[in-house]
């Protein structure tokens, strides 16, 4: 398996199913990949704020990826954050529809390109 270096092998190994979750194991997150251990609490006003500067800040950067279902933990030694358990979540959890109509929302221009998937 290559090592993760750009959203693309974030996305293929994700698609790979369980053999993909093991290559984010000990990965930082960057300016182009972010981590959630649990899905947005939508109904709070924080966590659509939180949603939308997520997003907006990678639309301002070269892109990115979001990942919802892995914990991180800080790297001691870089003060990073590093995927350090992968949280199996229910697909039930996350409103896909939602997620758009509240970035849509906040976010203006709406990022090209902007793909959210299960």
């Amino acid at each position: 398996m290559s090592p993760i270096t750009s959203p693309d092998d974030v996305i293929a190994a994700l698609a790979r199913g369980e053999l993909g979750w093991a290559a984010l194991e000990g990965l930082p997150e960057s300016d182009w990949l972010e981590f959630k251990g649990e899905p947005y609490r939508l109904q709070e006003p924080y966590a659509r704020l939180a949603l939308a500067q997520d997003t907006a800040c990678f639309a301002n950067a070269a892109g990115g990826v979001l990942v919802i279902g892995v914990r991180t933990e800080r790297d001691a030694n870089t003060n990073a954050d590093s995927a350090s358990e992968i949280r199996p979540i229910d697909f039930d959890l996350l409103d896909l529809q939602r997620m758009q109509d509240i970035i849509a929302q906040y976010v203006h221009p709406l990022p090209a390109g902007l793909t959210l998937q299960r």
